[in-house]
């Protein structure tokens, strides 16, 4: 515990250092480090939906996490939603600034399908986990929070709830009118759920919360 404090705080007041000490930490392999899988989906529906996502500053949020916990080396996975769900990528990636590319695209994606599904993709999600050995799971659901079928997403939620590795999960770009909907939903994720809306500045402190949840659980 005490090792965590101590990189939390180099980690604010020094930030480059702060990522060296940990990288070198999750490098030596010694006691207490844990492996890490983060998944990230981002919602690609359409008409408003697709509008909203489009803001750079939600991209940089996802770049960022991504670029902020490679030192950890996770599995990551990259998954998109809209009427249907699709794996985008699944692997350790060999360079987070490619990913982060990758990631990005997503937001720009048209698609001609009506709904949007994000209880399907978490059932991907969830399956892919039972196949991974990750000590800790992170997961980042970029959407603005609109669900064509709430129950079967409450069921998904729920399904969530019952792996113990899964620490935190930040759900971001989420609209003013549906962020009541988004904590009713997910609301028996308990304290592993962060909410952010759709500014700069509510989704890049959400991305350093989230970040710092993260590391927190892995070190």
């Amino acid at each position: 515990m005490r090792m965590r404090q101590q990189l939390h705080s180099l980690r604010r007041r020094r930030p480059a250092l702060g990522l060296l000490v940990a990288l070198v930490i999750a490098l030596s392999g010694c006691d207490g480090v844990g492996t890490l899988r983060l998944d990230v989906l981002i919602d690609t529906s359409g008409s408003t939906v697709q509008a909203r996502l489009q803001q750079p500053a939600l991209r940089q949020a996802v770049a960022r996490v991504l670029l902020a916990l490679d030192p950890y080396g996770p599995t990551i996975g990259l998954w998109r939603f809209d009427a249907v769900s699709a794996c985008v990528y699944e692997n350790q990636p060999s360079a987070a600034v490619a990913l982060a590319q990758l990631a990005g695209e997503q937001f720009t994606r048209r698609t001609t399908l009506q709904g949007t599904r994000p209880d399907l993709a978490l059932a991907e999600v969830t399956r892919a986990w039972r196949r991974d050995e990750a000590d800790v799971i992170g997961l980042v659901m970029v959407t603005d929070g609109e669900m064509t079928a709430p129950d079967a997403m409450l069921a998904a939620v729920r399904g969530m709830v019952a792996e113990p590795r899964l620490r935190v999960v930040w759900v971001v770009g989420v609209a003013d009118e549906l962020r009541a909907e988004v904590h009713r939903v997910y609301a028996p994720l308990g304290g592993r759920l962060m909410v952010s809306g759709q500014s700069r500045p509510d989704s890049l402190d959400g991305m350093r919360r989230f970040v710092e949840r993260v590391e927190g659980e892995v070190l």
